[in-house]
């Protein structure tokens, strides 16, 4: 466009040239998200909002830019209403999707929140709290967990570690909280930020125990069981030394885990006397230390199945029976039906039936366990996929051609899809 037709452009559009007003040129694509940025700053005016709807921003800054459940935003800031997410919504700030009943921020508006209030460990406590307790009790509390998952990332990949301690405990627990719920794409890079953590600032002896033992667990997603019982071996020497009578309860807790998961590589190894010596000396430690409280845990049901499944390999069913329905009495008692725990136990259940040979029981137990891993899990994981496998089998040999072909079709789809 020539000068002339320019100036022709901005007089007839209803500039006034003689009142000296600003004009802003840019070309076709140049319209760069920095200058779009600076445009959405000065629209917001964040600094005209009050300090209770400048921290529901703060803190909504640190999660995935796909969203949240606006009930679950409101239970892990422990709001005492949604008012003031209500006003944000209304002005525009947050994108209250009430159909999915579901909020969101759009990513540049999420980007410039982030930069004026500068979310970190000391200022969304609450937040932060609220998720690590979430994986504390491995998904209790959390209905959806792809929501709890998302969030855990987001707030990783971009909080400010202000409080180093309290920011290493909550990657440490959020470990084990994405392994049981198969994310096993974002464990390297947790580790990795784990170590970092670690190397900025001090760290205790159970600080390194356990990022070994998450070392090897790496390791056996790669079926490299060499390598990760080297590093298992190593993490029980730096603790060996403390199973003294006054351990505290994390050097007792992590010990016991430690020959737990000892007993689970020997396990993938075949090596099952190995196994269950190291399962054996996993809950001895917990009854040595039962006044610490280790026998009310969850990593007692970790090993309550895990000698379940060593029974059934040596054909102990009935033995077998007897410590699953130990398992299953702390699951319904503290966690209820419909959990992910539940859902491997009345598997478990269908697995010691079908070995049995009892093809009605084994039918009721892995029909509740397909139902409940579906509704907590969906269909697309491992928990489901072995419930299937199991389904097939039972059918086939039951002579139900029709539900065998059923269950082999969505084996081979979620086979696929992973």
């Amino acid at each position: 466009m020539e000068a002339e037709e320019l100036l022709y452009e901005l007089q007839t559009c209803g500039l006034s040239i003689s009142f000296g007003e600003a004009v802003d040129l840019s070309k076709d694509g140049d319209y760069t998200d920095g200058l779009m940025a600076e445009h959405l700053r000065k629209l917001l005016q964040l600094g005209k909002l009050s300090d209770p709807c400048l921290d529901v921003l703060r803190n909504f800054s640190l999660l995935s830019a796909s969203g949240v459940l606006k009930n679950a935003f409101k239970n892990w800031l422990k709001l005492p209403s949604l008012n003031d997410v209500n006003y944000l919504a209304k002005y525009g700030f947050i994108h209250d999707d009430k159909e999915n009943r579901k909020i969101s921020l759009h990513p540049l508006v999420r980007e410039i929140v982030a930069m004026e209030t500068l979310p970190s460990v000391s200022n969304c406590h609450t937040l932060l709290d609220s998720l690590h307790c979430i994986c504390l009790v491995h998904g209790l509390e959390a209905k959806r967990p792809q929501y709890v998952i998302d969030s855990l990332i987001s707030i990783t990949e971009n909080i400010l570690a202000d409080i180093q301690e309290d920011y290493l405990l909550f990657l440490q627990d959020m470990f084990p909280y994405l392994e049981k719920y198969l994310v096993t794409y974002y464990l390297p890079k947790l580790a990795e930020r784990i170590e970092y953590v670690m190397k900025q600032d001090t760290h205790s002896y159970c600080d390194r125990a356990l990022l070994l033992d998450y070392k090897a667990e790496l390791f056996l997603i790669k079926n490299d069981y060499k390598n990760a019982l080297k590093k298992r071996l190593k993490a029980v020497s730096i603790l060996e030394p403390y199973h003294t009578e006054d351990a505290d309860q994390r050097t007792a807790n992590l010990l016991s885990n430690l020959y737990n998961n000892l007993s689970n590589t020997y396990l993938l190894m075949k090596k099952t006397k190995e196994a269950a010596e190291m399962l054996h000396t996993a809950l001895t430690i917990r009854q040595e230390y039962v006044h610490l409280g280790l026998a009310e845990s969850h990593d007692m049901l970790q090993q309550l199945l895990n000698l379940t499944n060593m029974l059934i390999l040596s054909k102990n069913t009935d033995i077998a029976k007897q410590v699953l329905a130990s398992y299953e009495n702390l699951v319904l008692e503290h966690e209820g039906t419909q959990t992910l725990d539940n859902g491997v136990c009345q598997m478990m259940y269908g697995a010691i039936a079908l070995s049995e040979g009892n093809a009605k029981e084994a039918e009721l137990h892995l029909l509740s366990a397909e139902n409940i891993i579906s509704e907590v899990m969906g269909t697309n994981n491992d928990y489901a996929k072995t419930v299937y496998l199991y389904l097939n089998n039972l059918y086939s040999r039951w002579q139900k051609q029709e539900q065998a072909l059923a269950y082999k079709n969505k084996y081979l789809e979620c086979s696929h899809q992973r």
